[in-house]
């Protein structure tokens, strides 16, 4: 071992010590850097039964794929502190990005994904979401209506986009602490003591929402997201299922060159779980960083 390793390796008693690099294959046995493995699932399948093992992770972003099962008497390290991180994005090969000028946008980037998302990471930032109004804002509801489970809307609010732009979309509503994210079934004109209203219903979610103890009050704020209309300032991005695109609005300074876009793909990284009688022990994550995971669950939530 070099000196850096053995200063890794001090302080630990163990049988085994497995590599992970990103430069590895998992056809290798992982027993030294030269040999080593290239995910993280691999290391976990060649752990011996007995005695601790030591799974050393290289510097870089190890894209987790499926959960990785860990069981007892596992110490996960990244060989230098914090260089390492298990993440659940694709990066988006910069290949496939395309830069466009929108008469309307400006610049434009597609990129083509087969599979519909509700999540995007820009750099190592959330992306937002196209949404009404723009991030920083929020619009003001009438009422919720448990029993017809429907809420209402002052209608000059929302005054701008079309019912077919609205009923494509996912409403956002703060109920205390939480946000339920509804998507739309439908939106019918209305009126209350001559005030122009719009009512909306919502997909398969109504029965959760309007029957929990957390109800939704007059004049709870929200907002809309996911609907091509709403696409329109810098820093938004869009899936448009029916052409299997993803549209993003840059910002000034970003270029396809020095920016890292991230597809969430894996909602969990890590699961460590025991059974009765034999419950987990021993282990440890060291110095190793989790980021970009998936919530594929987040319309109708």
């Amino acid at each position: 071992y070099t000196e850096s390793q053995r200063n890794v390796l001090h302080g630990f008693i163990v049988s085994k010590a497995l590599y992970v690099s990103l430069e590895g294959s998992d056809s290798n046995d992982g027993s030294s850097p030269t040999s080593a493995v290239k995910t993280l699932q691999r290391a976990t399948q060649l752990v011996a039964e007995e005695g601790n093992t030591l799974i050393l992770l290289a510097d870089g972003e190890h894209f987790v794929e499926e959960t990785v099962s860990v069981g007892s008497n596992v110490t996960v390290k990244s060989l230098n502190e914090g260089q390492a991180t298990l993440s659940g994005s694709k990066v988006v090969d910069k290949k496939k990005i395309t830069e466009k000028t929108d008469a309307t946008l400006g610049r434009v980037w597609e990129i083509p994904y087969d599979e519909k998302i509700n999540q995007l990471y820009i750099n190592t930032s959330y992306g937002i979401r196209a949404r009404y109004p723009d991030a920083g804002q929020d619009l003001r509801l009438f009422n919720a209506d448990e029993t017809m489970q429907k809420i209402s809307v002052f209608a000059d609010d929302v005054a701008g986009y079309s019912a077919a732009a609205l009923q494509e979309s996912v409403m956002a509503v703060t109920v205390q602490w939480a946000t339920s994210y509804l998507r739309v079934k439908s939106v019918a004109d209305a009126t209350y003591n001559g005030l122009a209203l719009k009512n909306f219903t919502f997909c398969n979610e109504d029965s959760t929402v309007f029957s929990r103890a957390l109800q939704i009050s007059p004049r709870a704020a929200y907002h809309f997201e996911n609907s091509k209309a709403f696409l329109n300032a810098k820093g938004e991005w869009f899936y448009d299922e029916s052409v299997q695109i993803i549209y993003y609005l840059p910002y000034d300074s970003e270029t396809i060159e020095n920016t890292t876009v991230r597809i969430p793909v894996t909602e969990t990284l890590i699961s460590v779980k025991g059974q009765s009688g034999a419950k987990l022990q021993n282990v440890t994550f060291d110095g190793v960083n989790f980021m970009y995971t998936a919530n594929k669950t987040v319309d109708g939530k």
